[in-house]
C-alpha cells in the first residue's frame, strides 16, 4: 500500500481565499477612491472660500465697483462672482423722552461664487453687513481741531 501524504491546498480553498481576497481589495480600493474626492471637494471648498474672501474684502474697501466678473487675474477663469448690494434701513424704537426714532443704514453686500462649467453649481454664498452713515446723524465737521497740541520726536541714533 502506498501512504500518499497529502501537501498543499485544495481547488476549493484556494478558490475561497482568492475570493475573500478580492472583496477585501476592492473594498479598500473604493475606500481609497472615496478619500481621494472627499479630498478634491474639501480643496475646492477652500479655494472657493479663499477666492470669496478675497473679492469680499475688495468690495468692502472700495477697490473693486463691479458687481460681476470673474477671477482671471488670480488664475481661476473658470469661476464666476456676483454680488447684490442693497441698502438696508433699520429704525429704532421711540425714544421714552424725546419720542424721536433713529434710523441707521447698512450696506448688506452678499456674495456668491460658482465655478461656470457646471450649470447645477450652487456654489458658495457670503454675506456681511457695512455701517453707512446717514448725512443727518453725521457728526459736525464744522468744528476745526485744535492746533495747541504740539508733537516733537527725539530720536538718537
Amino acid at each position: 500500500m502506498l501512504n500518499l501524504k497529502r501537501f498543499g491546498f485544495t481547488l476549493m480553498e484556494v478558490m475561497v481565499s482568492m475570493a475573500i481576497l478580492a472583496i477585501a481589495v476592492t473594498t479598500l480600493l473604493v475606500i481609497r477612491n472615496d478619500a481621494i474626492k472627499e479630498a478634491s471637494r474639501a480643496k475646492e471648498a477652500r479655494r472657493l472660500k479663499m477666492l470669496l474672501e478675497q473679492k469680499m474684502g475688495e468690495i468692502v474697501v472700495g477697490l473693486e465697483k463691479k458687481t460681476s466678473g470673474y477671477f482671471a487675474d488670480e488664475g481661476y477663469q473658470n469661476y464666476i462672482w456676483q454680488a447684490d448690494i442693497k441698502i438696508v434701513s433699520l429704525k429704532s424704537q421711540p425714544d421714552a423722552l424725546k419720542k424721536e426714532v433713529q434710523s441707521i443704514n447698512l450696506k448688506k453686500i452678499t456674495l456668491t461664487i460658482r465655478d461656470k462649467e457646471i450649470e447645477s453649481s450652487k456654489g458658495q454664498t457670503i454675506e456681511t453687513y457695512i455701517f453707512e452713515e446717514n448725512p443727518e446723524n453725521a457728526p459736525d465737521d464744522t468744528q476745526k481741531p485744535s492746533t495747541d497740541s504740539q508733537t516733537t520726536s527725539d530720536s538718537k541714533f
